[in-house]
């Protein structure tokens, strides 16, 4: 698989997400950032069929979700022929997600775009430890939104990758689960000559 896609919806409150990403050699480039907000974003349906043009469009045949709305997000993306693939659930799942996309970063193999909202979104990214062991990731509120377009990025990475990622909760510091502001994006090589993303 060389092209996969994350949604994360929120309908209520937050907004609704697609990011579609592409393997290029040993990269990942981002190829879409899409976030549906306002207006059509309370109807669910209108947000999965604005999100299956690009999927078709990109010849995607299905996409990752965590819990959030998922019997209602897999009957949709029936209707236009898209598969859901889970994420791994719990803590334990989201942040190895999370650390898979934060692997890529900091080993120079993810190319974002200019997306001001994403990468704010990222940069608000935080890891907290949990009693029982593990961690949760935890988001800011930056530009009012709640990491909606992170968490579809990573899970775009997650679907996209190669082999099931190694996780042990104990070796990554909680506080660096998520974007760590010592490799920011123009140090780490994440940034390349890309067009800027409204």
């Amino acid at each position: 698989m060389s092209l996969a896609a994350g949604i994360d919806l929120g309908f209520a409150r937050d907004s609704s997400a697609l990011v579609t990403a592409e393997r290029v050699g040993d990269r990942v480039l981002v190829r879409d950032v899409i976030e549906v907000r306002g207006g059509d974003a309370t109807d669910p349906r209108s947000v999965v069929r604005a999100f299956a043009e690009t999927l078709h469009a990109r010849e995607i045949e299905s996409v990752t979700a965590d819990v959030h709305y998922r019997e209602l997000l897999r009957v949709e993306l029936a209707d236009v022929d898209i598969g859901l693939v889970d994420a791994p659930a719990g803590h334990e799942g989201r942040a190895a997600t999370y650390l898979h996309a934060r692997r890529l970063m900091i080993d120079s193999r993810l190319s974002l775009p200019r997306h001001q909202r994403l990468l704010a979104q990222l940069y608000e990214v935080r890891g907290r430890p949990l009693a029982a062991g593990g961690m949760s990731v935890e988001h800011g509120r930056a530009d009012g939104a709640h990491g909606d377009l992170v968490d579809a990025l990573v899970l775009a990475l997650w679907q996209l990758r190669e082999r099931p990622a190694e996780w042990d909760p104990r070796g990554v510091p909680a506080r660096s689960v998520g974007w760590d502001p010592r490799h920011a994006p123009e140090r780490a090589g994440v940034l390349r000559d890309l067009p800027e993303l409204d």
